[in-house]
Parts: structure tokens; C-alpha cells; sequence
């Protein structure tokens, strides 16, 4: 890495540890703002990102119009269920998110047929990931922010994650011989997935312990379901970008890429650990 790039890095850090700075200490005030402006960018971001695709094939139609009623949904049951703390509050606006995407992919079946099936399946996937990115992990996460207190829930949530992903990436880079999903994600390997797991679960269960103030093999089970979380929202962005064939979702942040490229474990994570505290 060029002294150039690792300053890009360090400067798109510092610019994505802002809202959850400004998430930590101001969450009723930020939290409604940041899922708003993130559950409008996000699937503004994924369309732009793929919409090449479409646009060759002529079907960009659809597909926006699926995105926007995904989305749209997930943002207004998301605010509307924001302020609830319910058990089951997380699934709510990712039900409600999906089942808006899967009634707009109806109603275009209803009075425009699709020549192909496999656009259907197509349109379905689009509204899966849009549903759960903004309806599941936007939602949870700063729904964790706004119902209890950051200090917490969600600063242990943020140990876990950014302790996983430096962990991974320098034992990836130190140790890394074993690719286990090459397919989807070449550079991963199982010797930084380790490493990520050794640390982030050690930490996290010290950070859960004293914050959260769970005991310690509550707080250890938690840590290594919130790793977990990770690793998967990792992985399925990743095999989002690949069905795609894009290299980053955006270029929002120097050096990280788009939104999701940089909140992706979160967004998996948090609807994890929202559910353990909603109990």
C-alpha cells in the first residue's frame, strides 16, 4: 500500500467513525436522521451500482421500481416501529420492506408479463437484499442506538466488529495461506478468520462483561454470535458484488468504498444482537 492510499484510508476511517460518534452521543437526536439518510442511500447506491446491467438489457424499469418500493416500505415501517421494543421489532420492518418489494414485483407481473422468468427471480433477490440491508440492519442498528443506551450495547457492538476486521486483516495478511471461499471472496482465509475470532471474541467478551454487564459466558456466546454476524454480512456482500460484478458498491468513502462496503458487517450483526437485548 502507497503512502497516498493508506492516507485515503486513514481519512475515509475518520470520516466513517463520525456518525457513530455523533450516534453514541447524541442518539435521539441522530439515530431517526442517520436511518433516514441511510435507508435512502443505500438502495439509491445499490441501483446505481447495478443498474448497468439492466439498462443493456432493457429492464431497468423494473428494477427501480422494485428498489424503490423495497426501500420505501423499510423506511416508513422502520420509523414507524422505531420507538417500539417489542421481541420481534427487528423482523417487522424487514416482513414489511420484503413483502412491499414482493407486491410491486406482483403487480408488475399483473399488468407488464415478464418475456422471462429469471427476471422474476432476479427482481425477488434485488428486493431481498434491499429488505434486508435497510429493513433488518439499518433499522437494528440504530434502533439499538435510540431504544437503549450506546454506551451499552452499541460500543460493544463496535468492539466486536472493528476488532474482527483489523484481526482479520493483518492475520490474513501476516498468516494467510487457506482460501475457503475463493469464489466469492479471494482474499479471505481461514487463517485470518481465526485470528479474527481469537481477538475479536476475547475483547468483545471483556467490553459485553464491563458494559453491557452481562456475565462473562453470556457475554462470550454473544461475542462469537456478533463475529459470526460479521463474517456473514461480510460474505454476502461479497457475493452481492460478484452476482454484479463490481469491485466496490460506491465510491462514498477514500479508500473504503460505498455505504455498504463499509457498514456491511453491521448490517447482519446488529439484527443479531438487537434480538438478544429484546428479550
Amino acid at each position: 500500500m502507497t503512502a497516498s492510499e493508506h492516507a485515503r484510508r486513514i481519512k475515509g476511517a475518520i470520516l466513517y467513525s463520525i456518525p457513530f460518534l455523533l450516534l453514541i452521543f447524541f442518539p435521539k437526536i441522530f439515530s431517526p436522521i442517520l436511518f433516514v439518510l441511510l435507508s435512502c442511500g443505500i438502495p439509491l447506491e445499490f441501483y446505481m451500482a447495478i443498474r448497468k446491467k439492466y439498462i443493456q438489457g432493457n429492464t431497468i424499469r423494473p428494477v427501480r421500481l422494485v428498489i424503490i418500493a423495497t426501500g420505501g416500505v423499510a423506511l416508513l415501517s422502520g420509523l414507524y416501529f422505531l420507538k417500539s421494543k417489542s421481541p420481534c421489532s427487528v423482523i417487522q420492518p424487514f416482513v414489511f420492506s420484503l413483502l412491499g418489494g414482493v407486491l410491486s414485483i406482483s403487480l408488475l407481473k399483473l399488468f407488464s408479463p415478464f418475456k422471462k422468468n429469471v427476471l422474476f427471480f432476479e427482481l425477488t433477490f434485488i428486493s431481498f437484499v434491499v429488505a434486508l440491508w435497510c429493513g433488518a440492519g439499518v433499522f437494528a442498528l440504530t434502533g439499538i442506538s435510540y431504544n437503549y443506551r450506546p454506551v451499552e450495547y452499541l460500543i460493544p457492538l463496535l468492539s466486536v466488529i472493528w476488532t474482527s476486521d483489523i484481526s482479520q486483516y493483518y492475520g490474513g495478511k501476516i498468516w494467510g495461506r487457506t482460501r475457503i471461499v475463493p469464489r466469492i471472496s479471494p482474499g479471505k482465509t481461514l487463517e485470518g478468520y481465526i485470528t479474527g475470532l481469537l481477538f475479536s471474541t476475547i475483547f468483545g467478551t471483556i467490553v459485553f462483561h464491563i458494559l453491557s454487564k452481562f456475565d462473562l459466558w453470556n457475554s462470550f456466546l454473544i461475542a462469537i454470535l456478533i463475529y459470526g454476524g460479521g463474517v456473514g454480512g461480510d460474505l454476502f456482500q461479497s457475493a452481492v458484488k460478484r452476482r454484479y460484478g463490481l469491485k466496490d458498491m460506491g465510491s462514498l468513502i477514500p479508500g473504503h468504498g460505498g455505504i455498504t462496503d463499509r457498514i456491511d458487517s453491521l448490517l447482519i450483526s446488529s439484527p443479531i444482537l438487537c434480538m438478544i437485548i429484546h428479550k
